[in-house]
Formats: structure tokens, C-alpha cells, sequence
């Protein structure tokens, strides 16, 4: 039988463990809706950084006018640092952002699960990994959940909810208030492979990484025609630059390991630009140079 949750905290504090493009990113939508934030890097250094991206992201906003400037005071005053693992203890959802790999997240939830307040709620960012095994090693695997946000967080609204063998029903229900507290629309999606957007958005992507791979192929016209054609706001290989090569090559790698499809096998050009580096928008080049 599932355990129940203890008696629902009020969800202002969250803490973010792992600050690096999503994790600062949902740090960022958890501030502009007013809760307080946590933010545990892999190092002293990495937290540091995220700390000056995040202050500089807001004072781009308040140039552009999207922000005020007291409104981009008010959200770095609600942010800081973690001193020391213990103080995510505070905190009543604990959302993990660290790198998709099944040991490395393992790794972190063994740090920091004796830290956990007994009535939070553990969830991950996975956006490809099973929820039941990532919570094969836990304590407490009733109150662990998949939060699945997208990129980027503060303009996508969905957020996939997905929960473990073993999660309990007041944990996913708590995980989609919350996720609806930040202006998000939450979706139950079953825990398999992928769940519904990578599941069908990926086949796409690698599609046309293999149409940009023929001769006559060009990168702006096959993004043109899906814009127009087909209505995307982005075009595939546009979003493929946005969200890191590097990242998809590591999803595909996933998606096509844990379900045995072709149609998720990584493409050689897409192995070979990681390879040399060409990872999109963060490293100035990819399918396009920026």
C-alpha cells in the first residue's frame, strides 16, 4: 500500500539542486511567483556563476521593460546560495536539475535525501528518465515525482508530471498545485521512455538532422519550411542549437537505448558536431553560427 504524504506544508521555499541552464532557469519562474529559492551548485564556483547569470538575465528584463527594477531586487533577495547541503532542509519541494544520467542524479539523491524535511516533496527534472528507477534507491519513494519543465521555462507552460511505482497520489497532487502556482499547466504522463513531448517531438528532430545531411540540404530552408508549413514557432534544427546539441545527442542516446527504436538512433552528424564541439547557442555555433 502507498503511504499517505504528511499534513501539506504552505509551498513558499523550494530549493534547486544542480544551477546550470534549467536549473537557473526554473529558479528564476519560482522567484518571479514569489517563493523563495535555494540554489545548490555542483561547486562553490558553478553557484557563483549561476548567481551572476541570474542577475544578469533580470537586468536584461528590466532594460527590455519586462521587468521592474524593484520587481528584479525583489527576486534576488529571495534567492541564495546554499552554504552547506543541510539548509535545502528548509525547503517543502526540492526540485533536481543535474545532468540526465541514472548514477549522477542517484549520486545526488543519496546526499541530500537524509537532508529532506519529512513532509517535501523530492522531484526530479528528468526529461527522459524513468521516474520508478531513479527512485529505486530511496527511502522514501512515496513522496518522489517527475516535474518535467521545458525550455525555456518562464514561455513554456507545461510541465509533465509523472510518478514512480511507488509515488504517492498526494505527491503528484501536491506537484501539480504547485506547478500550477507558477502559471503552469501540469499534465499526468505515464513513466515510460521520453513520456509525450520527447516521445514525439524527437523522431522529428532527428529526422531533420538526416534531411540537413544531404547535399542539397540547407539548415535555414529546412526550418523555414516547418515555421510556415507547418505552423512551429521554432524551426528542428533552430531548436536543436537552443537546446544543446550536446543535450539532445544525450536524450536520443537515452530514448534509443531504453526502447530498442531506430527511429531514436542518434544521427552521425549529430555525434560528430558534439564531438567537435558545435553544441548550438552556448558554445556560438551549431546548425547555425551565432
Amino acid at each position: 500500500m502507498l503511504r499517505t504524504m504528511d499534513k501539506s506544508p504552505p509551498t513558499d521555499s523550494v530549493a534547486v539542486v544542480g544551477l546550470g541552464t534549467m536549473g537557473i532557469k526554473i529558479t528564476e519562474l519560482c522567484l518571479s511567483h514569489g517563493f523563495r529559492v535555494i540554489g545548490v551548485g555542483h561547486t562553490a564556483e558553478s553557484g557563483k556563476r549561476a548567481l551572476e547569470k541570474l542577475s544578469r538575465d533580470l537586468s536584461r528584463k528590466v532594460e527590455k521593460g519586462k521587468v521592474s527594477p524593484e520587481t528584479r531586487e525583489r527576486m534576488l533577495s529571495s534567492f541564495r546560495l546554499a552554504e552547506a547541503p543541510a539548509e535545502i532542509g528548509n525547503a517543502s519541494i526540492i526540485i533536481e536539475a543535474v545532468t540526465e544520467d541514472v548514477l549522477v542524479k542517484r549520486r545526488v539523491y543519496r546526499e541530500i535525501e537524509p537532508l529532506v524535511r519529512g513532509d517535501a516533496i523530492l522531484a526530479t527534472n528528468t526529461s527522459s528518465l524513468s521516474v520508478a528507477e531513479l527512485a529505486s534507491e530511496l527511502a522514501r519513494p512515496d513522496r518522489f515525482v517527475g516535474l518535467h519543465f521545458f525550455n525555456p521555462p518562464e514561455v513554456m507552460k507545461l510541465v509533465e508530471v509523472r510518478r514512480g511505482e511507488r509515488t504517492a497520489q498526494d505527491a503528484v497532487r501536491r506537484s501539480s498545485e504547485f506547478a500550477a502556482k507558477l502559471g503552469r499547466t501540469p499534465i499526468s504522463v505515464p513513466d515510460t521512455p521520453g513520456y509525450y513531448v520527447n516521445r514525439i517531438l524527437f523522431p522529428m528532430l532527428i529526422e531533420s538532422i538526416l534531411v540537413s545531411d544531404s547535399p542539397s540540404a540547407n539548415s535555414k530552408d529546412i526550418d523555414q519550411a516547418m515555421k510556415l508549413g507547418a505552423n512551429h514557432p521554432m524551426g528542428p534544427l533552430e531548436l536543436c542549437d537552443f537546446i544543446g546539441n550536446d543535450v539532445v545527442l544525450r536524450i536520443c542516446e537515452i530514448l534509443h537505448e531504453r526502447t530498442r527504436d531506430h527511429r531514436f538512433k542518434p544521427p552521425a552528424k549529430l555525434v560528430e558536431m558534439v564531438k567537435q564541439g558545435k553544441l548550438g547557442r552556448k558554445t556560438g555555433e551549431g546548425f547555425y553560427k551565432y
